[in-house]
């Protein structure tokens, strides 16, 4: 019975250990994710300026498109959000 007690807690560990590793990197993966789909953004449409002239319309476009093939998560907001933590971010080099 102690055996089989040890080897259940050895198993639970690992696979809360593992757990933890895959949701770290998951957040890890979307801050960079993130980031870049800002940059992208400025880059493409305000030719690395803080404002753009069109962007407004540019990004109702791609969160439509993004929406559709991705699903939820990439609202005009979000986009929007993205573009300001690039912004935000990048000045800190």
């Amino acid at each position: 019975m102690k055996k089989d007690k040890l080897l259940y807690n050895d198993i639970k560990q690992l696979i809360d250990e593992a757990k933890s590793y895959v949701v770290q990197n998951v957040n890890t993966t979307l801050v960079f994710t993130n980031y870049h789909i800002g940059r992208m953004i400025v880059e493409n449409d305000q030719q690395g300026s803080e404002r753009a002239k069109y962007a407004e319309n540019t990004l109702k476009t791609l969160s439509k498109r993004l929406s559709k093939y991705f699903g939820r998560g990439y609202t005009k907001r979000n986009l929007e959000l993205m573009r300001k933590f690039y912004l935000t971010f990048s000045k800190t080099k």
